[in-house]
């Protein structure tokens, strides 16, 4: 699936990033756990997986915040 959730439709976005949530949760990993070593703010992390983006950066930055939470998370991540 592309790092790019924005061009799936939103039906496809939302299995995405639940998908994302899932994985997250089988290792055991909080999103307090993730802001701690990204140093980006949990809610941002907690909307990305309730597919709402809406208070997240625009460009680089929403790109490597989305980055950072991957490898958080232990996906593969490409540049």
């Amino acid at each position: 699936m592309p790092l790019n959730s924005e061009t799936l439709p939103t039906h496809s976005r939302r299995e995405f990033c639940l998908a994302l949530k899932t994985a997250r949760e089988r290792k055991g990993i909080t999103l307090d756990q993730i802001a701690e070593s990204t140093k980006i703010p949990a809610y941002l992390f907690e909307g990305l997986e309730r597919n709402d983006l809406s208070r997240w950066p625009e460009g680089l930055f929403k790109r490597s915040f989305f980055r950072d939470y991957a490898r958080s998370i232990g996906l593969p991540v490409t540049e």
